[in-house]
């Protein structure tokens, strides 16, 4: 009577696992994709992920999933997720685009400075993992240059082992920089997605405060500070004010 119990106990454990194996999992999504159930998949791949573990691949599957159901909001949701996860995702970045053309708000954005443009989209070329590595490799690198620059005799190594290694110990700071603010974009997470069809911003944290404008599902907000139940957001052309919390979800 033990043995069939241990068996059965054993035989249930060993179903779970098997039915919880990521690649299993996957490759259901995968099936149930391109048989076009587009609700199954993605009720797949959320249970792939976690809060704590969000999958750059998975965030992107499911945004395909809900943009063939028409779920625009979601689709950009977790486009953007794949994106905070792995900036250099180029499909996730294409595919935004085109979704992001099929929310109803069109809001242009505030112009910034050509210098600073050019770091974050130089930054959002790599995760903060890629760039600690990068900060890594430059930094043996400039070693070995200092030390050709020490040991060589030969003037024109001296000079390529002095230049070389400045070049590397500024691309070394600059890595690291790059590094921290991916992480932070990561553990902050302080942008989020409108998910109701429309929310009435206002302008203290209040139902009766006064209405300032109107922004409808798929828009992208900035999150300024909480209050109760309440976030003050900003949008990309500057505005300013209050909703709901339950209206969003952070990216």
């Amino acid at each position: 009577m033990r043995k069939l119990l241990f068996l059965s106990i054993t035989l249930l454990f060993g179903c779970n696992i098997y039915a919880a194996d990521p690649a299993s999992l996957n490759a259901k999504a995968e099936q149930a994709y391109k048989n076009k159930d587009y609700a199954a998949a993605a009720e797949i791949y959320e249970s792939m992920q976690s809060e704590s573990e969000l999958s750059a691949d998975v965030c992107y599957n499911l945004g395909n999933c809900y943009y063939r159901q028409n779920q625009i909001a979601k689709a950009i949701l977790y486009y953007e997720r794949a994106l905070l996860i792995k900036p250099g995702m180029p499909d996730a970045r294409e595919n935004l685009i085109i979704a992001n053309g099929k929310k109803q708000d069109k809001i242009d954005e505030v112009g910034e400075f050509f210098v600073t443009r050019w770091v974050n989209n130089l930054a959002n070329m790599a995760s903060s993992d890629a760039w600690a590595l990068t900060s890594i490799f430059c930094f043996v690198f400039a070693l070995v240059f200092v030390l050709g620059y020490l040991f060589f005799r030969n003037m024109i190594f001296r000079k390529i082992g002095f230049f070389g290694a400045i070049l590397l110990a500024v691309v070394f700071v600059m890595s690291i920089l790059f590094s921290n603010k991916q992480k932070q974009r990561l553990i902050n997470r302080e942008y989020a997605i409108v998910m109701s069809p429309s929310v009435t911003v206002k302008s203290t944290p209040d139902e009766n405060g006064t209405s300032l404008f109107v922004v409808h599902e798929g828009t992208k907000v900035k999150i300024q500070s909480e209050l109760d139940g309440w976030i003050e957001v900003r949008l990309s052309n500057g505005s300013v004010g209050w909703m709901l919390f339950s209206d969003v979800e952070r990216i």
